[in-house]
């Protein structure tokens, strides 16, 4: 299958960048824009089909969605959305977040087709992306499954995008109830308990190790923290494990729009860290503090 889409002038430099990058290749004006080269195993479910399914069932809920983030790169599409009415206490009082749902999808093959709960710190608007997460793979591990899909007749192929948009409605219907933003919210109140033993400066980089960043990727988590313990709700408090997950997901507004779920996704991380790697973080720099 080409994927494709109609050349313009306007668009030249930019595609001609991709292109470089194998993201695109620029082909004649007449015949449009090849982006990508698909088997016939790749299950076609494109943008359109996403938001055809979760937006009806997110414009008619009680949680008023509003659109606070929203991309279109060569890679994927991101919609990313905050409920105007459903808030609460994250860590601390003075920890303001709210509700929200993300959507995400690849025309290319460079992303599952998704639907995810984000918790928003209002404050500064990070986004943090929960444990609650659907994924569809648009090209199965199992070869039976896309040999059985290279198969199928066009109809068939409608019917399979039917079911996974059913799907995909109920569950934007469940992670916009009120029960799982707090069910995710006292999470975070739990985290704030974490408190670190050891020196901020050397948990995160225990955690740069534990979370394989590079060295700059450290450094803008640190860069994080920084600006975390100045906030409402962290300011004279404690620096914990909800305190470290603000601080990474605080990177993500300064990160490449196709990396900023990357960086959500390493803040759910972190408050999920289990016990072992919890205590590296944790007590990193107890040594040099009692010396």
């Amino acid at each position: 299958m080409l994927r494709t889409y109609e050349h313009n002038a306007a668009e030249h430099d930019s595609m001609v960048r991709a292109g470089r990058l194998g993201l695109a290749t620029l082909v004649s004006s007449n015949t449009g824009v090849l982006r990508a080269l698909m088997s016939d195993k790749y299950k076609t479910f494109d943008n359109d089909h996403l938001l055809e399914a979760v937006v009806p069932t997110l414009r008619d809920s009680e949680a008023q969605w509003k659109v606070v983030k929203a991309s279109i790169t060569d890679q994927k599409m991101v919609v990313r959305f905050k409920s105007d009415i459903i808030t609460g206490s994250g860590a601390q009082v003075n920890d303001v977040m709210a509700h929200g749902i993300g959507i995400s999808n690849s025309e290319t093959g460079h992303g599952s087709v998704s639907v995810f709960e984000i918790l928003w710190t209002l404050f500064c608007l990070n986004g943090l992306q929960t444990q609650k997460k659907s994924r569809s793979a648009h090209l199965t591990s199992s070869r039976s499954d896309s040999d059985t899909w290279a198969m199928l007749t066009d109809q068939s192929k409608q019917l399979d995008n039917q079911a996974l948009s059913s799907k995909l409605s109920d569950i934007a219907a469940s992670y916009s109830s009120r029960e799982s933003f707090d069910e995710s919210c006292e999470r975070m109140r739990s985290a704030a308990g974490d408190v670190i033993e050891g020196d901020g400066q050397a948990a995160v980089e225990a955690l740069g190790g534990v979370l394989k960043l590079s060295k700059t990727e450290t450094s803008s988590v640190l860069a994080g923290l920084l600006l975390t313990v100045g906030q409402p709700g962290y300011a004279g408090q404690p620096v914990s494990r909800a305190t470290l997950v603000n601080a990474v997901t605080q990177a993500a507004h300064k990160a490449p729009l196709d990396h900023v779920d990357d960086w959500q996704n390493l803040g759910g991380k972190v408050l999920d860290l289990p016990s072992n790697q919890w205590a590296t973080v944790s007590q990193a720099g107890v040594d040099s503090l009692a010396a």
